[in-house]
């Protein structure tokens, strides 16, 4: 009977310890899933995002790789050079036919610029194309173009050069005419009023006022990008 009641409890010893290590083994399964959870306020479903709002000279965040700025120009008729948005907004239009996610972005801009080709570049969160990405890791990549819509030009540095040269040489003209009209001037039945110079000979290169000058509402179409 002793014997019976010895082998009875080892059999329960060794039923709770296997119960045990089921319940631990159950434990280190669930533990990268629960850990996840716990610490995952920084991570989300990049189709659940609907809009990011971006601002110009602000770095986005990083955990796998390095930031990068929030608004960046690549390239387009402008060349990146002079006017760029301050602030640009970029909502969520939904799937595209290979699940990418395809976004509109606004900015107010002067009437000469639009948006040319953009891309919202975000960080996946374990690896590129995981689906869910770093919060605030989104930056936009966008071309600028001029539309060429507006009365008032933009002139280049050359334009500018070749324009004050022409003036150049048509201020000298008219000095060494006047200067051959003081020497004639007693055989001449006119002064050298006949060469006065009018006031709207440099206008045609000026910018005009500001009050010329409008904005608007721009918007940009892409898709988006992970790293």
């Amino acid at each position: 009977m002793g014997g019976c009641g010895l082998s009875t409890r080892l059999v329960h010893v060794v039923e709770m310890e296997r119960t045990v290590c089921i319940y631990l083994l159950c434990l280190l399964l669930v533990a990268p899933t629960l850990l996840e959870a716990w610490g995952s306020d920084d991570k989300v479903l990049l189709e659940k995002v609907t809009a990011i709002t971006l601002e110009k000279g602000k770095m986005t965040t990083g955990r796998r790789v390095s930031p990068i700025p929030q608004l960046t120009c690549v390239g387009g008729s402008t060349s990146c050079y002079g006017y760029q948005p301050s602030v640009v907004q970029c909502t969520n239009s939904g799937l595209d036919d290979h699940n990418n996610v395809q976004w509109e972005c606004k900015a107010d801009m002067d009437n000469e610029y639009r948006f040319g080709r953009i891309e919202v570049v975000c960080e996946g969160y374990d690896y590129p194309d995981d689906p869910y990405i770093l919060k605030g890791s989104c930056g936009l990549k966008y071309e600028l173009d001029l539309t060429g819509s507006t009365s008032q030009k933009t002139m280049t540095f050359t334009e500018v050069v070749v324009v004050l040269i022409i003036i150049g040489i048509v201020v000298c003209c008219i000095i060494q005419a006047c200067r051959s009209s003081a020497r004639t001037r007693h055989t001449s039945s006119y002064g050298g009023g006949g060469y006065y110079v009018g006031h709207g000979g440099g206008g045609g290169w000026r910018s005009s006022s500001s009050s010329s000058s409008g904005s608007r509402t721009t918007s940009g179409f892409g898709g988006t990008s992970r790293r």
